[in-house]
């Protein structure tokens, strides 16, 4: 779990907004972050997963009426240091 602010001064600027709208959200879906951050049809993916890989994020798979969810959410650490 990250715990120093230094870690988000190496994070790419994509990643750290992407981190951002997360935690001003509280929890979000990749279509809620798209919306939020103005890429709608772009795959954030990639950011997702390296935020993940980094525990910057983590994701939470819903299943509902048969369908999977996943809801991304930032550990309190990380609010703590945005």
């Amino acid at each position: 779990m990250p715990k120093d602010k230094d870690l988000l001064k190496e994070l790419p600027a994509k990643e750290l907004a992407l981190l951002r709208e997360v935690c001003q959200l509280g929890a979000a879906l990749e279509e809620d972050l798209a919306l939020q951050l103005d890429r709608l049809g772009d795959d954030l993916r990639p950011e997702i997963e390296s935020l993940r890989r980094r525990a910057f994020l983590h994701v939470r798979t819903v299943e509902r009426h048969g369908e999977r969810t996943e809801i991304y959410l930032a550990p309190r650490a990380v609010h703590e240091l945005l």
